[in-house]
């Protein structure tokens, strides 16, 4: 009787031993400690910034306001704008009722001179201008050293007006997708015009 009160005794031990043991196997294999991970959302901007003194626009800039790098490209319309467009207060007037059929010649209506380099660093393609190198987050880059009106027209008021867009330097498929004209070189990230299929 005794044999079996010992062999009780020593069995619930090692049942009691059983679930300690457990207990602290899937409480160890259970522990954590904190771990915050903070994910930045990407911003992707460019703005065009300029000095205009009335009558020369100057030192023509493309800044990524983002905090990611980014490829930038340009749109250049240079028009006239008449003053009866704007003389006329109508809510059905669009933003093309004031532009003339009078379409600007650049050397004999204004003038306009790139930064030196711009072709090396430039890329033009169907009138768009693109960057081939991305821009760093807070990094400008030079677009047009300087534009200006050389003949005025009576009624008419020259207007430059430049556009910017920006993607996502990586991935780089990206870019190809979206800006379906260039891709990006993959040995040296720059931009440059993509091969045409023909046959699509």
């Amino acid at each position: 009787m005794k044999e079996k009160k010992i062999g009780k005794k020593i069995s619930i031990a090692l049942l009691l031993l059983t679930v300690i043991i457990a207990g602290v196997t899937i409480a160890y294999l259970q522990s954590k400690g904190n771990l915050t991970n903070q994910f930045d959302v990407g911003k992707v901007s460019a703005k065009i910034e300029e000095n205009f003194d009335g009558q020369v626009k100057s030192n023509v800039r493309v800044t990524n306001t983002g905090n990611m790098p980014v490829y930038v490209r340009c749109n250049l319309s240079v028009y006239y704008e008449t003053s009866k467009g704007k003389e006329q207060d109508s809510e059905a007037e669009t933003k093309t009722d004031n532009i003339s059929i009078n379409v600007p010649e650049q050397g004999e209506d204004y003038t306009l001179e790139f930064p030196d380099g711009f072709k090396d660093n430039w890329l033009e393609i169907d009138g768009i201008y693109y960057y081939r190198k991305p821009l760093q987050n807070g990094e400008s880059v030079q677009f047009i050293k300087n534009c200006k009106e050389v003949k005025k027209k009576d009624g008419e008021k020259l207007v430059v007006d430049i556009s910017t867009q920006s993607i996502q330097a990586e991935p780089e498929r990206a870019v190809s997708d979206a800006w379906k004209k260039v891709v990006v070189d993959s040995e040296t990230k720059e931009l440059k015009e993509a091969v045409r299929n023909e046959n699509k």
